[in-house]
């Protein structure tokens, strides 16, 4: 059994092993927690940059993601996107639209991608409950020739009844394994040899919203 630790902002470390460790906190007014991710790649931001875009990717590291695909397009690195996620019986399956922006802090050694929940974009389908709200966000940080240190922040109002242990089950267990997932899969070539030109030019044409 795990002991919750406190850290500072009231965030819950729950897990702590094969350095990804997880926190929680709970969110005012709801009985809801946020989550907090801390971790580290031996992997280029260029790498984790273009396996976070794959939007079509999801299903391979995000825990419990049935499917995903791009419905809409700002900037190559500014997209909506539509996500189905799965529920054990006899729960409602779950579906989210998606906006994906891209946010450079210090050219290619800083960066930060938000994704927010959108309303519209897609209709409203009987075999799926779409979320309330959701918003996340990663910090990518240069550590190394090759590698980049993480924080992924997740806040999520899935919408409809779920129970305590389900939601235990996928705050914990969920993030570990998407983490774990994404470290295979980096060290595939189109992730592991991919350079951004943008990353690397003294201007950047990304939007910021």
């Amino acid at each position: 059994m795990i002991h919750p630790q406190l850290e500072k902002n009231d965030w819950v470390l729950i897990k702590n092993s094969q350095d990804i460790q997880i926190y929680i906190k709970d969110v005012p007014g709801s009985n809801l927690k946020e989550l907090k991710i801390n971790t580290n790649f031996e992997a280029t931001i260029d790498a984790l940059l273009t396996l976070i875009t794959d939007i079509p990717a999801q299903p391979s590291y995000i825990f419990g993601c049935t499917s995903a695909k791009r419905v809409g397009t700002v900037t190559e690195f500014d997209q909506y996107f539509y996500q189905t996620l799965y529920m054990p019986w006899p729960f409602t399956n779950r579906d989210a639209v998606c906006k994906q922006a891209v946010h450079p802090k210090s050219r290619h050694d800083d960066l930060a991608i938000n994704t927010k929940h959108e309303n519209g974009l897609v209709p409203i389908y009987s075999d799926y409950q779409r979320v309330n709200s959701m918003y996340s966000s990663w910090r990518l940080i240069k550590s190394g020739e090759n590698s980049t240190s993480a924080e992924y922040k997740l806040r999520l109002n899935p919408g409809g009844y779920i129970p305590t242990w389900l939601v235990n089950m996928f705050i914990s267990k969920g993030p570990f394994n998407t983490i774990l997932n994404m470290r295979k899969l980096l060290k595939q070539p189109k992730y592991a040899s991919a350079h951004v030109n943008w990353l690397h030019s003294t201007t950047s044409s990304t939007s910021e919203k």
